[in-house]
């Protein structure tokens, strides 16, 4: 059903930020959007934790840290989802809505809970399986 939403899930790429203490929790997650095929970015601590653990991605800046950060990425099209794990502070949360918001704007997927990831992974990896 995300394709009769509008979202485009075939784009290459997918944005990952996760906070420290949630990261093994998705590592298995992360792990098959990126057998998917999909180009992985991620925010400086997610993108060192994926590194020691064996999967490539593409490091890229918070919003709060400058240029290129996540909405210029998002700004530029080739992303199917956000996946965005936060810890409760309250820049994190900034950063959430600001995140949500560009999603929505741009019809990218925000997900926001180790459910929806699953559910995400299971679809860009099976409709690789299928090529669909």
């Amino acid at each position: 059903g995300y394709k009769a939403a509008g979202y485009n899930i075939e784009a290459e790429g997918v944005i990952v930020t996760i906070s420290r203490e949630k990261r093994p929790a998705f590592l298995g997650i992360i792990k098959m959007i990126y057998d998917s095929g999909k180009t992985i970015y991620a925010t400086e601590g997610t993108h060192e934790y994926l590194k020691k653990n064996g999967i490539p991605s593409i490091k890229i800046k918070k919003i709060s840290e400058g240029e290129p950060n996540i909405l210029d990425i998002l700004a530029n099209g080739q992303i199917s989802a956000v996946i965005n794990i936060l810890n409760s502070n309250y820049k994190s949360e900034k950063d959430g809505k600001i995140m949500r918001r560009a999603c929505y704007e741009k019809r990218v997927l925000y997900i926001g809970t180790r459910t929806q990831a699953s559910a995400y992974a299971d679809v860009i990896y099976y409709m690789r399986e299928l090529n669909i």
